[in-house]
Order: structure tokens, then C-alpha cells, then sequence
């Protein structure tokens, strides 16, 4: 009996060891969610050519046509990472998900008119109707277009659809005066007739960034670190291709119709940098003003100091 015993014991002690040597393995695996947009170029460029697998790193890249329902990814423990704007980071706070960022990442936001649209410039755009998706660098940089005009945000009808392809869709069909889309959207909004009015390039706004759940980058430094040098050996490689292969690789990672080629801007990627501590405190100013943040967390907390 007691032999049985022990031998109860030794069977459960090394599958409790299995299993938790099983789950540290995992605990490394980074499974981000990205949106497909210019800013996650390099994720997709580095999974694609196996840079973060010859880096050492376990990634797996999720992609979501909203930020929407990466969100819900993200805060339902499906995915550890993400491509997206502080704004929506800082909502994760409110939710109680601490959030940090690694890089600041390239992107470009076109407040951009419907080619239906008679009017001309953003005081036009008064008492009209503007797309976009809630609570997201693409609502901040609404209203900080509206502010450099000097013109209320109040003034405009903001209507939330937070799938981007619906954007483009209802934008070129008329459904609204204008819409505020990223590349390479704004391009696809143009080629349909589009009139680009401003980008958020125009007004020195970077919010665009790659980050984990704190709690997951505390405890996987090592696999954070090996994340990034793939992610600047990913950056190194897109800038160095040519104009047409840097244009073939867009087309074969997004699916972009033919009609596109030649229409869309050649992008310079940036290595790891941080986000710069005066837009951060733009953007929580902001959003504590429009109630998606209480308590306002610090720089450390937003962003990953080097290690």
C-alpha cells in the first residue's frame, strides 16, 4: 500500500514538473494582433521571412480588420501583444490591463473627402457627417485637426464604423462627407476620388506603437529583447528593398487591388525609438478629457525602458 503510494506521488510530481515546465515554454510565445496597415509592415515582414524565428523568438501574428475586435482579442487573453495607437493602449488601462509600449511605430492618418463630396476645405466640414472609429488615434486626430483650425469639434457628426474596408467603402459611395483612414486606405480613398485635406504627418502626430500586456514583457524580458533586434533587422530589410519590391511585398501582404500600383508612398520605417514624452501627455491628457481614462498612468508605465 504504501509502495502504491509513493508511486501515486512520483507519477504526480512529474506531471506537475511537465506541466510546468510546459507552460514557462509557452509563457515566452508572443502572439500579437495587428492591424493591416503600414505601421505593422515590419511584424508582417519579419514573420513572413522568418526573422523572428532565426532571432530566436516564438511569434505568432494575428491579424484584425478593426481595432475593434483586436480589442476584444486582447483583453480576452487571446493575443499578448499588439500594433496600436496610445489611445487604445490607454484604454486597456481602464479596463485594468496595464499596457506598455516597446516602439513607436510609422503611420500616417488622411482626414480625406468623399469623391461625391462638393466641398473644398475643412471649414466645409462644418454640420457634416466624418468616419471613424471611437476612442482611437484616428478620433484624437479628428479633434486635433478641428483644433488646429480653430473650428469645434462639437460642429462635426462623428458616425463610428470601425472596420476600415466599411470605411473606405461608405466613403467612396457617398454614405459620408469625409472619412479619417490610414495608409494604405487614404491611397485607396484618393485613387477612388478622394481629396486628401490634411494628415496627421502634417500635424507631428506619432502615436502608433508596438505593445504587451505589462505582466507578460516583465516576465519574458529575454523574448522582448529578441523581439526587438527581429523587429530592427525587419525595419533594416524593408528599407533597403527597391521601389518595386518594397511595392510588390505591399501587394502580396495586403491584397491591394492592381488599380493601386504606383498610387501608393513609399514608407521609411524607424527602428526601436520610444514615443515622445510630450505626445504621450497630449494623449492622456485627451483621453482623460474625454472620459476613456480616470487615472492617468506614468512614462514608465507606458513605455519600456531599455534593459
Amino acid at each position: 500500500m504504501k509502495f502504491k503510494l509513493v508511486m501515486v506521488l512520483v507519477v504526480t510530481f512529474i506531471f506537475i514538473s511537465c506541466t510546468n515546465k510546459e507552460n514557462d515554454s509557452q509563457s515566452s510565445i508572443i502572439t500579437i494582433g495587428s492591424i493591416p496597415s503600414i505601421s505593422s509592415m515590419p511584424i508582417f515582414y519579419a514573420d513572413d521571412n522568418d526573422i523572428f524565428k532565426n532571432n530566436g523568438v516564438d511569434v505568432t501574428v494575428e491579424k484584425f480588420f478593426s481595432a475593434k475586435d483586436r480589442d476584444i482579442a486582447y483583453i480576452g487573453n487571446q493575443i499578448n501583444a499588439v500594433t496600436a495607437d496610445l489611445i487604445g493602449i490607454l484604454t486597456f488601462y481602464k479596463a485594468d490591463i496595464p499596457t506598455t509600449t516597446v516602439t513607436s511605430s510609422m503611420e500616417n492618418f488622411g482626414l480625406v473627402l468623399s469623391p461625391n463630396s462638393s466641398y473644398d476645405t475643412i471649414d466645409d466640414l462644418v454640420g457634416s457627417d466624418i468616419l471613424y472609429s471611437k476612442n482611437s488615434i484616428i478620433e484624437y486626430t479628428i479633434d486635433k485637426i478641428f483644433e488646429h483650425n480653430n473650428l469645434p469639434i462639437e460642429s462635426i457628426n462623428k458616425i463610428s464604423i470601425p472596420a476600415i474596408p466599411l470605411r473606405v467603402e461608405m466613403l467612396a459611395k457617398g454614405d459620408a462627407d469625409s472619412a479619417v483612414l490610414p495608409e494604405p486606405f487614404l491611397s485607396m480613398a484618393k485613387l477612388n476620388g478622394g481629396k486628401v485635406l490634411t494628415t496627421s504627418s502634417e500635424l507631428g502626430i506619432n502615436l502608433v506603437s508596438v505593445a504587451f500586456k505589462k505582466d507578460f514583457l516583465d516576465a519574458n524580458n529575454e523574448a522582448i529583447n529578441k523581439f526587438l533586434l527581429a523587429y530592427n533587422e525587419s525595419v533594416n530589410a524593408l528599407n533597403n528593398l527597391s521601389d518595386e519590391q518594397f511595392e510588390n511585398y505591399m501587394f502580396e501582404s495586403y491584397g491591394f487591388s492592381e488599380d493601386l500600383r504606383g498610387h501608393l508612398d513609399r514608407f521609411n520605417f524607424n527602428l526601436v525609438t520610444p514615443i515622445d514624452y510630450n505626445q504621450i501627455n497630449s494623449a492622456i491628457e485627451w483621453s482623460i478629457n474625454a472620459g476613456i481614462l480616470y487615472t492617468a498612468p506614468t512614462y514608465n508605465d507606458l513605455v519600456r525602458s531599455e534593459k
